[in-house]
């Protein structure tokens, strides 16, 4: 069994539903296998005693690697995937963060994946958190399926591709750094990052790591069928109104139990690795163009027209 990272940002209610989802596998590792990292609330330090006590009542002999400091989500999980391919001779490991429940053959599924996938140089990352926001009709219509991309939600990653992305992802961790809990950034570190192939305009975690490994000419791959639902309707990234608006109070789990999938073949991942690729050369093309500094109506006006054209291209 691989070792299993719980990252929590003092939600100690929605971590406690986590752990529990996980204590409760049908084929449950030792409490050993599983890690908490905790975020430090220093206007709190409540919450987050509380949450290490909702990762001991689920995994009494767990192990939890406190910090006294605030790191935010991207450095957070760094920490913890660093931490566990440092300090255990693994070729994987499995990352969780507080806000997803999973069914009770979730990790057995995770292993069937890493070794399916561990010898398939075109994937990096793996998940079997599925389409959750698709009906349970389209679900099961798809149920052998594995896709390209998705949500980086109770993934797996090998450390062939941790250590590969090392290098790239440096510069995003620094602007972390230099400009804590910002999604924008000023235009010499955006610059930065795309000058060293890091091509995106998210500059989230999800965000940068997968433009990382389409960089590397890898994929994320995850199930159709569901076995995840994201219960984060509260916190950094989402309000309750935002979560809703994204669809995932209407999510449905369908996977419990269907584990004979199609894998992909490397035609179809090559294929997926060159249109994120092309989508994401044309996007920070796209955001390079600027407004014209003198703006009459028609000068923007013809500026938009052009950044339509370029889009459609």
């Amino acid at each position: 069994m691989q070792p299993i990272a719980i990252v929590c940002f003092n939600r100690p209610a929605r971590l406690e539903s986590v752990c529990s989802s996980l204590a409760n596998q049908t084929e449950r590792p030792s409490d050993e296998h599983f890690h908490l990292f905790p975020d430090y609330c220093a206007a709190n330090p409540q919450l987050t005693e509380a949450s290490i006590q909702a990762f001991r009542r689920c995994f009494p002999r767990g192990v939890v690697h406190h910090t006294h400091r605030r790191h935010g989500i991207p450095l957070n999980i760094l920490r913890a995937r660093e931490t566990l391919f440092d300090n255990y001779d693994t070729n994987c490991i499995y990352v969780f963060e507080d806000d997803m429940v999973v069914t009770s053959d979730y990790l057995s599924v995770m292993d069937q994946l890493q070794e399916s996938f561990q010898s398939v140089d075109l994937v990096g990352i793996f998940s079997c958190h599925g389409a959750s926001r698709l009906t349970a009709e389209e679900q099961l219509n798809r149920k052998s399926e594995i896709e390209p991309w998705g949500y980086l939600w109770g993934y797996g990653i090998y450390r062939r591709h941790h250590d590969a992305m090392k290098p790239l992802l440096r510069p995003f961790y620094q602007k972390q750094i230099d400009f804590p809990n910002k999604f924008s950034i000023p235009d010499h570190s955006r610059n930065a990052l795309w000058a060293g192939g890091l091509l995106t305009t998210v500059f989230g975690q999800d965000g940068a790591i997968t433009a990382a490994t389409a960089a590397l000419g890898r994929c994320v791959v995850n199930t159709v069928i569901a076995r995840g639902i994201n219960i984060g309707d509260q916190g950094e990234h989402f309000s309750k109104f935002s979560w809703q608006k994204h669809g995932f109070d209407k999510q449905v789990l369908t996977g419990s139990g269907w584990r004979d999938f199609e894998l992909p073949t490397d035609e179809r991942l090559r294929q997926a690795v060159e249109k994120r690729q092309r989508n994401a050369l044309a996007a920070c093309a796209f955001r390079k163009r600027k407004p014209p500094k003198r703006r009459t109506i028609h000068d923007l006006h013809r500026w938009l027209r052009e950044r339509l054209r370029r889009a459609a291209c």
